[in-house]
C-alpha cells in the first residue's frame, strides 16, 4: 500500500523508508558476516584442493611400480614395439620377425550384383559350426549381415567388389575358418570348390614366429604377450631390430620434482593465509578478505605436520640414505642476506645432481626413502616412506566424509544458515512493522482529510449566517 501525504503534506513513504531503514542495519551486519564466512569456506577448500593434488602425487610416488618407468629404443623401429610391465628389468633382446601372424580371409566368386537375389539354393550352410540359413531370395548384402548377426560365429563378412569375404576375427592357424555345406550354397557362390575345397584364399591362417637372441617363438597372436616376464612384443612386420630397455631417470626424477613443487604450493598457501595480517580501515573489496585465517589454528597444525613429515628420517633404511636430504631435497636454510620467506614457510628445494647422482648410483635406495614399508599396517609412522607416510596423513586430512576439512566445512555451514534465519526472522518482522506504519498513516491521512472537510462544513455555516 502506498501513502501519498496528500492530505497532511508529508511524505508518509519517505517517513516510513527511513524509520524501517535503521532497523535494517543488523541484517547489513549479519549480511557481512555471511560473506566472510563464505570467503573462508572458499579458502579452506583452496587449502584443500592443493592438498588433494599432493595426496596424489605421494600416492603415486607410495608405490614401487611407479618407479618402474623405462626408455625402450629400437635399432629399426618399424618391425616391433615393447611394452613394458611393473616386472621390466633394464637389458636388450635381438629380435627377427620370421613371419607375422595373419587371419584366414576367404572369398566368393565375383558376383554381377551384391543386392540382387542370388537365386541359390535354400538351406542351412556351417560356418565355424554356426549355422545360417539362406533362402534364394537372398543377396550378398543379406547373407552377410546374417553372418555378422549371428553370435559367437568368430568371423566378419564383408564384401568388396561383388565379392563376399569372409575374415577370421582371431589371427593364427588354430582360427581357420571351417565351412559345411549339404546343398551347394557355398558351391554356387563359389566360395568351395566340388570337392569342398575353399576356392578363393585370399589370406592363409598363420602364426606370428619371432626368433629372440636365438630362440624361437610362435604365437597365433601378433601381441605376445605371454612369453616375456617384463613386458609385451606388439609384431609390426617381418624383419629384425635390436631393442634397448633403460631405466627413464629424467621422467621418474621430473615426477619427484612435480612432487616437491606440490608440497611448496600448499606451504605457500597455508603460510600466507595463517600470517596474512587484517587491514584497518578497509578501502577494499580484497582488503575486506585479507587476513581472515590469520593464526588459524587448524591451518597451523597442517603446515606443522607437513614440515614434520617431510623431514623425518626413515626407520629401517641405511644411514647414508634414509631421508629426503640424502637424494638432495632439502630445506631453505637461514640467509643473513636473502630473502628468508622460503625457509619461514618449510619449502623444499631440490639439488639436480644430487637426486639425479642418487638415481643413477643407488636407484633402489631412492624407491625405499618413498615407498618403504607400502601396504604393511600398523607401524609406527617413521617406519614407513616418506611418500607412503605423507599419503596416509593426507588421506584422513582430506576425506570428504569425515576429514577435518569436511567438518570445518559442515561448521560454517551450519553457522551460514543460523545467519540467514536470523535474516529471515527480522525481514518477516520488518515486513509486519512495514505495513503497520502503512495502516498508522494511512489513518493519519484519513483523519486529516476529515477534519478538513469539518472546517469546509463551519465555513459554510458561517457564511450562511452572513
Amino acid at each position: 500500500m502506498q501513502v501519498s501525504g496528500l492530505f497532511s503534506n508529508i511524505d508518509t513513504a519517505e517517513l516510513i523508508n527511513s524509520l524501517l531503514a535503521v532497523e535494517r542495519k543488523p541484517i547489513k551486519n549479519i549480511e557481512e558476516k555471511k560473506d566472510l564466512l563464505n570467503k573462508k569456506k572458499e579458502i579452506y577448500n583452496d587449502v584443500l584442493n592443493r592438498l588433494k593434488n599432493l595426496k596424489n602425487l605421494a600416492s603415486d610416488l607410495s608405490k614401487s611400480s611407479s618407479f618402474n618407468v623405462f626408455n625402450v629404443s629400437y635399432s629399426q623401429s618399424d618391425i616391433v614395439i615393447f611394452n613394458t610391465n611393473s616386472n621390466t628389468i633394464e637389458g636388450k633382446y635381438n629380435i627377427t620377425v620370421n613371419n607375422v601372424a595373419k587371419a584366414h580371409t576367404i572369398g566368393s566368386d565375383k558376383q554381377s550384383s551384391s543386392t540382387e537375389a542370388l537365386n541359390l539354393n535354400s538351406g542351412t550352410i556351417k560356418i565355424n559350426g554356426i549355422d545360417i540359413e539362406i533362402s534364394s531370395e537372398d543377396s550378398l548384402t543379406t547373407i552377410r549381415d546374417k553372418i555378422n548377426n549371428a553370435q559367437n560365429i568368430n568371423v566378419r563378412a564383408n564384401i568388396v567388389d561383388n565379392v563376399l569375404r569372409l575374415q577370421s576375427i582371431n589371427t593364427g592357424s588354430a582360427n581357420q575358418i571351417s565351412l559345411v555345406d549339404d546343398n551347394n550354397i557355398l558351391i554356387d557362390l563359389g566360395i568351395l570348390n566340388n570337392d569342398l575345397t575353399i576356392k578363393n584364399v585370399f589370406l592363409e591362417a598363420s602364426d606370428a614366429s619371432v626368433t629372440v637372441d636365438g630362440q624361437v617363438i610362435t604365437s597365433s597372436s601378433n601381441l605376445i604377450s605371454n612369453v616375456f616376464d617384463s613386458g609385451s612384443l606388439e609384431i609390426i612386420k617381418t624383419g629384425s631390430t635390436e631393442i634397448k630397455i633403460s631405466k627413464n631417470l629424467a621422467s621418474i626424477s621430473s615426477k619427484i620434482k612435480s612432487f616437491v613443487d606440490q608440497y611448496n604450493s600448499t606451504i605457500d598457501l597455508i603460510h600466507t593465509k595463517i600470517t596474512e595480517k587484517r587491514i584497518y580501515p578497509i578501502k577494499t573489496q580484497s582488503e575486506k578478505y585479507q587476513g581472515l585465517l590469520n593464526g588459524d589454528s587448524m591451518l597451523n597444525n597442517i603446515k606443522s605436520s607437513l614440515n614434520s613429515i617431510i623431514i623425518e628420517n626413515v626407520n629401517g633404511l641405511s644411514e647414508d640414505l634414509n631421508e629426503l636430504s640424502e637424494i638432495g631435497i632439502t630445506k631453505y636454510q637461514y640467509s643473513t642476506t636473502g630473502d628468508n620467506t622460503s625457509m619461514l614457510m618449510g619449502k623444499l628445494k631440490v639439488d639436480d645432481a644430487k637426486l639425479n647422482e642418487a638415481l643413477n648410483t643407488n636407484f633402489q635406495g631412492v624407491i625405499d626413502v618413498f615407498t618403504k614399508n607400502y601396504g604393511v599396517e600398523n607401524l609406527n609412522p617413521n617406519d614407513y616412506g616418506i611418500a607412503v607416510r605423507l599419503n596416509d596423513y593426507l588421506y584422513n586430512l582430506t576425506k570428504s566424509s569425515d576429514g577435518i576439512f569436511s567438518e570445518k566445512s559442515k561448521s560454517i555451514e551450519t553457522e551460514i544458515k543460523m545467519l540467514q534465519d536470523r535474516i529471515d526472522s527480522i525481514s518477516k518482522r520488518l515486513e509486519l512493522r512495514e505495513k503497520a506504519l502503512q495502516n498508522k498513516y494511512v489513518n493519519m491521512e484519513s483523519a486529516f482529510f476529515s477534519s478538513g472537510n469539518q472546517l469546509n462544513w463551519l465555513q459554510l455555516i458561517i457564511s450562511s449566517w452572513r
